[in-house]
């Protein structure tokens, strides 16, 4: 869509110059009057100049249309003057989303454009988690002597998806008897050696190591190490407590917990586990572990209309207090025998700890992934915070195996650190 206006720039000569010719004849002054016919002159340069007859092409490029939260991605805007006359002003203005910044450069620029000529220019933004639909751009063009105006708005669609990826999640070696992405310690079928043992009249041949037959005359058969799928359950801390946020603007706890267990649980299904989630909290809700496409939307549908908690959100990186009755047996009652727990809690309190050990007492292999909404803005959040790292402290003591992640850096990024301390 087209506007065209004019910008009245000129009417301010027009009208000094018409007081001065009026000055001039009534006092019969020469030097007035001749001073009014300077503004006059600017004036009709002005309105003579004809308008701008101009079109534009747009196009937006993404160094990146899937990145991962927090990283850097260029934007290139490319507008080409698609009329057959020179536009001697092109102003752009890119219609950066709103909830993405730009970090380097700027999502406006201006040019002169021949007929049909075109001009590039880059800018920097940081990516944010979710889909974000760029809008519009805007291309203002002038004549040469900027009294007409042309606004037309320009359709480039661009979208970009910040990619939640959270890479290899390390889950425990407890498994079922189903092929999966899971390590065993069991010989058969895989693609990693395991050992070799004497061979077996109902060993097929393929496995056979004829190499060794070569040289020893010898059967032997190879094994590789298993990968099985696992039985796990992703248990989301949604208590009131949990309600804490680093800083007004951004999500709390729960809004990070969740978001979480999302990327979790789509990760371990196409993985080929069988998974389930529980809500560990006031309102405690339970999916028995599954697949399929199917699981996966009734996942989702928990995840997104579970009723938000009306208990007010603490701002300052420190997290309140609020008394409620132990969930462990809850949640013990359904947890299917040999299945393993993720648990996903910001531990603002001891019970994540007193949980994850009575859940391991029960046989539960049990992981943790601690959302970091504490802070150091403050002296009362950064004692919250040294809080914080006591209470992860003791849950690593009970045995289990903590992820800490902070919501400025990618799932998958955590997910890498944990795994190589671990491997440590």
């Amino acid at each position: 869509m087209t506007t065209q206006t004019r910008t009245e720039r000129w009417q301010v000569g027009l009208l000094a110059a018409l007081v001065a010719c009026a000055l001039g004849i009534v006092g019969n002054n020469t030097v007035l009057f001749m001073a009014a016919s300077v503004g006059l002159a600017y004036a009709a340069y002005g309105y003579a100049t004809a308008p701008v007859e101009a079109s534009f092409a747009v196009s937006r490029t993404l160094g990146d249309d899937a990145p991962t939260a927090g990283q850097d991605v260029e934007v290139t805007v490319t507008v080409r003057n698609t009329s057959d006359s020179l536009v001697p002003d092109v102003r752009v203005v890119d219609g950066v989303p709103d909830a993405i910044g730009v970090v380097e450069g700027s999502p406006r620029h201006s040019a002169t454009l021949q007929a049909g000529e075109s001009a590039t220019y880059s800018y920097v933004v940081r990516a944010r988690r979710g889909r974000h639909e760029f809008d519009d751009v805007t291309v203002v063009a002038r004549n040469v002597s900027a009294d007409v105006e042309s606004r037309t708005t320009v359709t480039a669609s661009t979208a970009m998806t910040v990619n939640a990826d959270v890479g290899d999640v390390p889950l425990a070696d407890q498994t079922i008897p189903q092929t999966g992405m899971v390590p065993t310690d069991v010989g058969g079928e895989g693609v990693e050696f395991y050992q070799s043992r004497d061979y077996h009249h109902s060993d097929p041949m393929n496995r056979v190591d004829w190499k060794r037959y070569a040289r020893t005359r010898e059967l032997t058969t190879v094994e590789f190490r298993e990968e099985r799928a696992a039985n796990v359950v992703v248990v989301v801390d949604v208590r009131n407590v949990c309600r804490v946020a680093r800083r007004e603007d951004e999500p709390d706890a729960v809004s990070l917990s969740k978001f979480a267990a999302a990327r979790l649980v789509s990760h371990l299904l196409d993985e080929g586990n069988r998974v389930g989630l529980a809500f560990y909290g006031h309102d405690s809700e339970y999916l028995a572990p599954g697949v399929g496409d199917g699981h996966a939307v009734r996942v989702r549908e928990m995840l997104e209309t579970s009723t938000d908690s009306s208990f007010p959100v603490v701002t300052d990186g420190g997290f309140g207090t609020y008394d409620d009755d132990r969930r462990v047996d809850w949640l013990r009652r359904r947890l299917p025998d040999g299945s393993q727990v993720v648990f996903v809690s910001a531990v603002p309190d001891d019970e994540p700890a007193e949980t994850a050990r009575r859940l391991q007492a029960s046989g539960h292999s049990v992981r943790m992934l601690a959302p970091d909404v504490t802070s150091t803005e403050t002296a009362g959040s950064t004692v919250d915070r040294i809080q914080w790292l006591d209470r992860i402290g003791d849950v690593r003591e009970a045995g289990v195996k903590v992820v800490a992640w902070s919501p400025d850096e990618p799932l998958r990024a955590a997910f890498q650190r944990a795994r190589r301390r671990w491997s440590q």
